[in-house]
């Protein structure tokens, strides 16, 4: 179980993936955390993600060089009114012709990658997502494309080797401003993938994949960090504690009335940028991203000092005196003891029980364990 943002990049100092971020470049690290990689998402877990109500919201997709296969190629028709399943021969045929499985947002599904990726984004303060993708041929999912997000790959089973042509943009957008080239040029960078290796992958790279072997499995987690239009929006929110940010804008008005409110919204405008602090953008936005909701019936009778916790929230909050907490710790109201050990696990990522009991000597760590799981602001996890 990845524990801590070390682990997860281990034996690698994390401050290179922050490097290679802040540059905008790729990186490949190659990992020592194979076992662990391959606890996130085994193939018993794999295998019951797939589903025809799934294929159809298109959490699943099932695709070969971007194109999807049509849904009656993996559930067959059936007579009106009978359940129409996902068919297994059919899922496996479609897998040998060279079709991959696109199980997206694959967090919803998975409580380990939930808690890897609240994990992630309290490190970097950025949104992430993570999708899954299995291949069983060398034929690849999506052709070169680029994304227009930061992509941390990491290789779960199998091998995959990567192709990397180059950014034709800076800092691209999907739309039609920036097309996806016809022809990607020469390749800059071929890396092989293995289980427990990392790849970074900046915005706007250019990439394609193929499998090296019978199999390979895959998470891509999204790292979105804040952008220009995101300031902009908590700009507008700040505009709207003053009276003129609030009016209508109404063109009903005559000119000469338009004419003294747009004065009137420059002069806010300028004073808006005057004054525009980018930690106080940075830390509103920390308190508004809530954190993920986990279930965690059944684990909590069974706590052990081997039971691994790990915390729910997002962000790296600071948790008030009163415990009343805000969107980004759900809303809930904890004790004294849960805000003890919710301190702690927010700035150690991942303990056990036992480890929470020895740092936090005289606290009652099974009760607050208990009550943070019941308010689903930790995972809990079985002792390995």
């Amino acid at each position: 179980m990845i524990r801590s943002i070390p682990d997860l990049f281990h034996p690698h100092d994390p401050a290179l993936v922050e490097a290679a971020m802040l540059a905008n470049t790729r990186l490949h690290l190659k990992g020592g955390n194979a076992a662990a990689f391959a606890k996130l998402l085994p193939w018993e877990t794999v295998n019951t993600l797939p589903t025809a109500e799934r294929l159809l919201d298109s959490e699943l997709k099932i695709a070969q060089r971007g194109r999807d296969a049509w849904f009656d190629m993996a559930v067959p028709r059936a007579k009106h009114g009978e359940e129409r399943p996902l068919r297994a021969e059919a899922l496996h045929g479609l897998c040998d012709q060279g079709m991959s499985l696109v199980l997206n947002s694959v967090e919803k599904r998975v409580p380990a990658i939930a808690a890897l990726n609240a994990m992630v984004e309290r490190h970097f303060r950025a949104r992430v997502a993570t999708n899954a993708y299995v291949s069983f041929q060398a034929e690849s999912a999506f052709p070169p494309h680029f994304d227009d997000h930061n992509v941390l790959v990491l290789q779960v089973h199998g091998s995959k080797r990567w192709f990397l042509h180059g950014q034709p943009y800076r800092y691209p957008l999907v739309n039609d401003r920036f097309p996806h080239p016809k022809d990607p040029g020469p390749v800059e960078a071929e890396v092989l993938m293995e289980p427990g290796d990392l790849l970074f992958v900046p915005r706007g790279d250019v990439h394609w994949a193929e499998v090296v072997g019978p199999s390979s499995l895959h998470l891509t987690l999204t790292v979105q960090p804040t952008r220009g239009r995101d300031l902009l929006r908590w700009l507008g929110t700040v505009a709207e504690r003053e009276e003129i940010g609030r009016e209508d804008i109404n063109p009903l008005e005559g000119p000469e009335a338009q004419a003294g409110r747009a004065e009137r919204l420059r002069t806010m405008l300028r004073a808006l940028a005057d004054g525009l602090d980018l930690d106080a953008f940075q830390d509103e936005a920390d308190q508004a991203r809530e954190p993920v909701r986990p279930f965690n019936l059944g684990h909590l009778h069974e706590l052990t000092s081997g039971t691994l916790v790990l915390p729910s929230l997002r962000r790296r909050i600071a948790l008030p005196d009163d415990g009343k907490l805000g969107p980004a710790g759900g809303n809930a109201s904890i004790t004294a003891g849960e805000r003890e050990v919710l301190d702690l696990l927010l700035a150690r990522d991942g303990l056990t029980v036992g480890e929470l009991a020895g740092a936090l000597t005289g606290a009652d760590v099974t009760k607050a364990v208990n009550g943070l799981a019941r308010k689903a602001l930790v995972f809990l996890f079985p002792g390995e």
